[in-house]
């Protein structure tokens, strides 16, 4: 188990894995895997709580949550990745309390709010397209693309180019 402590994982290995849990979740769960729905589902969970009427009759939420508001495969993705990194982290020795890490303290400084309120405001746009995309990454991104769809290409292309495009805006410089 020393291949869980290293700090890099191969991309090629790493992808392969990623591959056969798409695979394995197409199989036991007939959907693809994705987490942006889990947003969703926690939205609901808590209007379920203050504002029952309302989920109960809401035609949208019905028809997109049949099973009703709570803990679905997606959420459990969700969870999944912050409980995997985390232990991923620790293993590795590269868990760190920061909140203004060293690449973004040499490009924009060390101001905590700046960095926080920027993390936030970039989750949420992020969020934001790919409900209105009508899924996250994983969803158009790798799933699309095992499928051999021409959107999940497509879209992996213009997520690398605007990668691209930001990383050279926003660390110019940077060493």
């Amino acid at each position: 188990m020393k291949f869980l402590q290293k700090k890099s994982w191969n991309p090629y290995i790493t992808g392969g894995l990623i591959g056969l849990l798409a695979m394995f979740t197409f199989y036991t769960v007939d959907r693809p895997m994705g987490i942006a729905g889990a947003f969703s589902q926690t939205t609901v969970m808590i209007q379920s709580i203050f504002v029952p009427e309302y989920v109960n009759n809401n035609e949208y939420i019905r028809k997109t949550m049949p099973e009703g508001p709570g803990v679905n495969w997606s959420w459990m993705v969700f969870l999944g990745i912050f409980i995997g990194a985390f232990i991923s982290s620790r293993m590795s020795g590269e868990f760190k309390k920061e909140i203004v890490p060293g690449l973004w303290k040499s490009r924009f400084g060390s101001g905590k709010v700046k960095r926080l309120i920027t993390a936030f405001w970039g989750g949420v746009i992020l969020l934001f397209g790919a409900l209105l995309a009508g899924g996250c990454t994983m969803w158009h991104g790798i799933n699309g693309s095992l499928q051999l769809a021409l959107s999940g290409w497509i879209f992996f292309m213009i997520v690398f180019i605007t990668g691209i495009i930001n990383a050279g805006i926003l660390y110019r410089g940077v060493k």
